[in-house]
């Protein structure tokens, strides 16, 4: 990640935190990888992206990515077509609010 957007980020953060926000999120680190990914649909030109955010299950995050499958409405399509998806993990955190929060920024 770029650090212009690193800086955005935090400063996204920061307005979030000082809505009122903080008490929903646990910003603490509980042991677990938490991460944000982007799949991409190589055969849809209009909505190639959907961004989404998990806590990894598995040793693998990428298998745990494909075991998992999203929660896209799109999942059996994705599923039975894995072929016509690519993933990419964008971001990983020690914590579910930073990943909450990250999904959010990107959307």
């Amino acid at each position: 990640m770029k650090i212009p957007q690193i800086k955005q980020y935090l400063k996204y953060k920061n307005t979030i935190l000082k809505n009122n926000r903080r008490s929903i999120l646990n910003f603490n680190p509980d042991g677990r990888e938490h991460y944000v990914y982007r799949l991409t649909n190589l055969t849809d030109i209009e909505k190639p992206y959907y961004y989404g955010s998990r806590t990894k299950v598995k040793n693998n995050i990428i298998e745990d990515f494909w075991e998992y499958g999203t929660s896209s409405k799109k999942k059996k399509l994705i599923l039975e077509n894995k072929k016509g998806f690519k993933v990419k993990i964008i971001k990983i955190f020690d914590n579910p609010g930073d990943k909450i929060l990250y999904e959010s920024y990107i959307h």
